[in-house]
């Protein structure tokens, strides 16, 4: 039998279809020749499926009725089970079909399907998402408790958790972490937790510590859509951690005095504040690849005190310019290779721009996006990519890695033709003779890029149908993006 693609399964089943329904239910069809476990693979492929495409519009009806798989996937195994009694039986015995459940606006009707969803997971895994309404009513706060009564007695079963919902639920979860903490046996990877109302710091705290002694923990998101959540717990985190996302803001030395034993840290994503003169030993995180910092002042002296020599992606959102100089000396400091620098910075000169871009430091960059500074004929000339590498010139070019581009606040004094100048430099392949004549790739072209002008004219224009034309009509141009937007 040839192997089970993704493809050939959807072929397979399409051609199904197209016989009627009641065919694939029928003990002559050809898919009941097949033996159980292979149909167990086939349902497992159609209703979890592998990739975004094949993931069904949000329905709000359906989705208020029965649990779904999660809430990227609003499929549920009920359906196929009621084919025929041998479609009920493998689907109802293969617990991996079981084992992700999303309950998004909990009611009454979600209650008796949970139960029966539970049921046929058995002892398997579990990655739980509940996501209550943004004003949830007296039943919806009920069933959700509920909800995790049921759960909880499977809390050895834990492996994802994803919640969004008001603070009585929260209490409840958080006795529950205190059970799960103390167990030695639990498996739970990752928990995202968002509290739609401020919480008591008891409670926060309660909870942040059972979730640093869960042992089993790599990721944790702590988020709020609430300005009045602004307290983030101090308890210091193992060297299990790998992703960490705090939405809530956290003053720099606490959050220093929180990570600084997390060696296993790959991905940080924090909002920081920051304070004033403190003692603190530097941190140094050696297996750190992605940062994105967000600030409600400044960021100097995280950047003073942090080290990230495997850093590959780093993304700030409101730094001062004053804070840059420490930035920088991060980088070096680290030695680390960054190939992707985000950065929202209200008004950098032109000249600092220029200076960014030829720095050693960014000159493995891949990805380079620039909001707030001021974008100026000499900023499009240093990114310009000069017709041929072996010519004269003063400095070797800027960024060769460079395949995404995006600038903001391009003035009123940029040239139409100096941005045209740049992107065609970097869109289009530049070939260079090699030492014994062969020809070789000088630099990566330009995938994407996004600027915002002052004045869009014709030629920009005509600039950007041109490349949405080509990448229409030339093999491996299909990703090729450009957008030039008028501010």
């Amino acid at each position: 039998m040839p192997s089970l693609t993704v493809g050939n399964i959807s072929t397979f089943l399409h051609s199904m279809r197209l016989g009627g329904f009641n065919l694939l239910g029928s003990k002559q069809a050809p898919i009941n020749r097949l033996p159980n476990n292979v149909l167990a693979e086939i349902f497992l492929y159609t209703i979890v499926p592998q990739d975004s495409h094949s993931v069904p519009v949000f329905d709000e009806k359906f989705m208020s009725s029965t649990p779904v798989i999660s809430g990227y996937n609003q499929n549920t195994p009920f359906p196929l089970s009621q084919v025929c009694r041998r479609w009920r039986s493998i689907i109802h015995n293969t617990k991996a079909m079981w084992k992700s459940i999303a309950i998004l606006n909990p009611n009454k009707r979600h209650v008796n399907r949970t139960e029966l969803w539970l049921s046929f997971a058995r002892n398997h895994e579990l990655d739980i998402m509940i996501l209550q309404s943004e004003s949830p009513s007296e039943e919806e706060i009920e069933v959700t408790l509920e909800l995790l009564h049921l759960f909880g007695k499977r809390l050895q079963q834990w492996a994802t958790v994803e919640v969004f919902f008001e603070s009585e639920a929260a209490r409840l979860l958080a006795a529950q972490l205190v059970e799960l903490r103390r167990s030695p046996h639990s498996i739970m990877r990752s928990a995202i937790i968002e509290i739609q109302e401020p919480m008591q710091a008891d409670l926060a705290d309660n909870m942040w510590r059972s979730l640093n002694r869960i042992d089993s923990l790599k990721e944790l998101v702590w988020a709020t859509q609430q300005e009045e959540i602004t307290f983030t717990p101090v308890h210091v985190f193992g060297p299990r951690i790998e992703i960490l996302h705090l939405a809530v803001p956290i003053r720099i030395d606490r959050f220093l005095n929180t990570v600084y034993a997390s060696l296993s840290l790959l991905e940080l994503r924090i909002t920081l504040e920051a304070t004033a003169t403190f003692s603190i030993l530097p941190v140094t995180l050696p297996q750190l690849e992605t940062l994105e910092v967000k600030s409600t002042n400044g960021l100097s002296a995280f950047f003073d005190l942090c080290t990230f020599p495997s850093l590959k992606s780093l993304e700030i959102d409101r730094i001062n310019v004053s804070d840059w100089p420490s930035v920088l000396w991060m980088l070096r400091r680290s030695g680390c290779q960054v190939q992707v620098f985000i950065v929202r910075l209200p008004h950098l000169p032109a000249h600092d721009l220029v200076s960014w871009i030829e720095l050693d430091v960014f000159q493995a960059l891949e990805t380079f996006v620039v909001a707030g500074a001021d974008v100026t004929n000499e900023v499009l000339s240093a990114l310009t990519w000069p017709l041929s590498i072996t010519q004269p010139f003063h400095k070797p070019p800027s960024m060769p890695k460079l395949r995404h581009l995006g600038l903001t606040h391009c003035g009123p004094t940029v040239d139409s033709d100096v941005i045209i100048r740049m992107l065609g430099s970097r869109f289009w392949p530049t070939l260079e003779r090699g030492i014994i004549g062969q020809i070789k790739k000088s630099r990566e072209e330009l995938v994407t890029a996004v600027l915002t002008v002052h004045t869009k004219t014709t030629a920009m224009t005509n600039y950007e149908e041109m490349i949405k034309n080509c990448a229409e009509r030339t093999r491996d141009w299909s990703d090729r993006s450009l957008i030039i937007r008028q501010a």
